[in-house]
């Protein structure tokens, strides 16, 4: 610790931080976890929401008994990239939420 007039600093505010280098935990944890080769990665699953089939204009009801409408905004954003040209809006509606493709 150093001091400044009253006020103490601990080793991080004076700058002499602890040496973690030789951290035993971390090496210990770092050689518990196992390489492990040929696994297959597993596959995404699908949208119950036909993104895809849509055109400009048209909507879909998502049940909230299906699907929350935090997912389905969360879905309706990762659609809406400037590779794929598409766009998609989210409104909420009792019952559950409405998709709508607006470009």
């Amino acid at each position: 610790m150093s001091k400044i007039g009253s006020y103490i600093l601990d080793q991080q505010e004076s700058g002499n931080l602890p040496d973690f280098s030789d951290n035993i935990q971390y090496g210990e944890y770092r050689m518990s976890l196992e390489i492990e080769k040929d696994i297959p990665i597993p596959r995404k699953m699908s949208s119950p929401i036909p993104f895809d089939d849509m055109e400009i204009g048209d909507s879909v009801f998502v049940p909230e008994t299906n699907m929350n409408s935090s997912n389905v905004r969360t879905q309706a954003s990762n659609k809406n990239t400037k590779a794929n040209g598409k766009r998609y809006t989210v409104h909420k509606e009792d019952g559950g939420c409405r998709v709508f493709r607006t470009l």
